[in-house]
């Protein structure tokens, strides 16, 4: 089966976040099936974060496993958002961050997405450690099908999982490459747009430093290219 080709979306600058967007072609692995299917398929936004190397290298290289693992468990990546570098949220110092959005389409219930989300975190070498500190892939569910689970009620947020993710609205680094992949997206709580979210980021923590990869190779043969282009260049990112 021949590789399927999707379009990534990123800015051409960080300060045209409604405007100028420049489309990157990608060859990305057809999907392999998932098996039985509960739901009809919904979009669904994926954030990536990661700032210590892993088993395949540095955050690009785990990105681009990670999303190969996602579409060989039946996630049909649609778009991907460029890498950018951000500035850390969490204790202590930490080395800078490299964050990304994919948009997908899936299947199955956003219970089943998330736990997807967390093996592909540990095959990709992450192990347990403190809250907001540093990781080598942190994969969180931002948006499944404009549902709205775990909210507050009676003033209480839920333990488990929340949609929309309950801080993607506040963080630059979500916010900025959702935009770039989704720009039509509305909160479904508040109903504010990715677009007018992303305006306001300027001087949030998780700033934008600069955009460090403007697409992620996706297929098989992107990815051993890649691997092959860094090993040239003697970079680990």
């Amino acid at each position: 089966m021949r590789p399927r080709l999707f379009t990534a979306y990123h800015y051409a600058t960080l300060g045209g976040l409604c405007s100028g967007i420049v489309t990157i072609q990608l060859f990305c692995a057809p999907a392999k099936s998932s098996g039985a299917q509960s739901m009809s398929a919904q979009i669904a936004l994926l954030a990536l974060g990661a700032n210590m190397e892993g088993p395949f290298g540095g955050p690009v290289k785990t990105f681009v496993h990670a999303i190969q693992m996602l579409g060989d468990a039946g996630v049909q990546v649609q778009a991907a958002s460029a890498v950018y570098l951000t500035d850390p949220v969490g204790p202590g110092w930490q080395s800078p961050y490299h964050n990304a959005v994919v948009r997908a389409s899936w299947s199955r219930g956003p219970t089943a997405l998330l736990r997807l989300a967390k093996r592909i975190e540990r095959a990709c070498g992450r192990r347990p450690g403190p809250v907001w500190g540093p990781r080598v892939l942190d994969i969180d569910v931002i948006h499944h099908g404009a549902r709205i689970v775990g909210w507050p009620v009676n003033g209480r947020w839920s333990h488990g999982l929340t949609l929309p993710h309950r801080r993607a609205a506040a963080r630059a680094f979500v916010i900025i490459p959702l935009a770039a992949v989704s720009p039509g997206w509305r909160h479904p709580v508040t109903g504010a747009r990715a677009c007018d979210l992303a305006r306001r980021m300027r001087g949030r923590k998780g700033r934008i430093r600069e955009v460090v990869a403007s697409s992620l190779p996706v297929s098989a043969e992107a990815i051993a290219a890649s691997a092959s282009a860094r090993c040239r260049a003697g970079g680990r990112s």
